[in-house]
């Protein structure tokens, strides 16, 4: 039986997940980064940024750049985005958990707890550093050291719940692959 067969919310919220993020990605490095003179948006900057990074940046994309960057990036893809990967996380991770025994064996609000905390972090983070980002380009008087560093911690957090959102279903996905092989 096929994946799709068995698990077929799983599937294809992860093949809708995986579409949204082609999409973000062409857009980003196809569009956006080219328009910024290869400027990365604060978003894509795993160590945070800084206040001048973030003015340069702004200052490059000028302001058709500015407004293609929140209604097609902020307010589009980056909105349906991430709870549609935290959604993929956790379905994947509940249909992965059910070929492993110790996962399987838990009681189903564990399950579900334990497959849902980080996508739920991740998520929370994500939009709320959207919003932090799209304030400072909508209007960029805004961007002060202390503006910058909130917007740049949430995206810190952001990364740190990016790794566990995927290495939960990774590891069950392994661990159940060792199961049906038998080690």
């Amino acid at each position: 039986m096929t994946f799709f067969r068995a698990h077929p919310v799983a599937a294809w919220s992860t093949v809708v997940a995986a579409i949204l993020y082609v999409a973000l990605a062409v857009l980003h490095q196809g569009w956006l980064v080219p328009m910024a003179g290869g400027l990365q948006s604060p978003d894509m900057h795993v160590s945070g940024y800084t206040a001048e990074s973030v003015k340069a940046w702004i200052d490059a994309l000028g302001r058709d750049g500015r407004i293609a960057f929140l209604n097609l990036h902020t307010f589009f893809l980056d909105l349906l985005f991430p709870p549609a990967f935290a959604f993929a996380s956790a379905a994947l991770s509940m249909a992965l958990g059910s070929r492993v025994g110790w996962f399987a064996r838990m009681a189903g609000l564990r399950r579900v707890v334990l497959a849902a905390a980080a996508p739920v972090f991740y998520l929370g983070f994500d939009w709320s550093e959207n919003l932090a980002v799209a304030r400072l380009v909508a209007d960029p008087t805004t961007i002060s050291p202390a503006t910058v560093a909130a917007a740049s911690l949430l995206t810190l957090w952001k990364w740190v719940f990016v790794v566990p959102t995927i290495a939960l279903p990774a590891a069950l996905w392994f661990f159940g692959r060792r199961a049906r092989e038998g080690r």
